[in-house]
């Protein structure tokens, strides 16, 4: 990454969305900012509230698989009948999640450079921050969940 390169960091978690652009290799950080109310319980809780209102199983294993499989709709354990009905509130709820994520990321970096997501709820999100910002080198660190974490432990255990 060069000096004059900006990156944003993305990390989507489940209540939380945090945005930082950074410029060069940590040589500034220009703007950090955190969204509350932007998180992966976005997508759980406009599923529950579709499942509840067709008097299907909440729990949120369930809502999980739905996830896991929303892009193959023969996946779906549901029935036959309310598959179609499943398949697109799952597909509008993450949808829903996206543009959010979207919206709340370009007010702290318009035309990065580079993408870095992390975070648990990344999975939910790469393909639209690659479209918005194709012309950035978009990366999904390996095991996005725990990226925080192990950089944290890196740093304290390296010394």
């Amino acid at each position: 990454i060069a000096s004059f390169e900006s990156s944003l960091v993305i990390d989507l978690g489940g209540t939380t969305l945090d945005v930082a652009s950074i410029t060069g290799q940590l040589e500034q950080i220009s703007k950090v900012k955190g969204f509350d109310r932007i998180g992966c319980s976005i997508v759980y809780d406009e599923i529950s509230r579709y499942l509840e209102s067709e008097k299907l199983n909440t729990s949120n294993a369930y809502i999980h698989h739905l996830v896991d499989n929303r892009h193959d709709k023969s996946a779906l354990k549901v029935a036959e009948d309310k598959r179609d009905g499943v398949f697109d509130a799952v597909n509008s709820a993450v949808q829903k999640l996206q543009s959010k994520v979207i919206r709340a990321v370009t007010q702290v970096e318009e035309r990065p450079h580079n993408v870095f997501l992390v975070g648990g709820g990344s999975y939910l999100i790469e393909t639209a921050i690659r479209k918005h910002f194709e012309t950035a080198k978009v990366i999904m660190v390996d095991n996005p969940q725990f990226a925080l974490s192990l950089a944290i432990a890196d740093t304290i255990y390296s010394e």
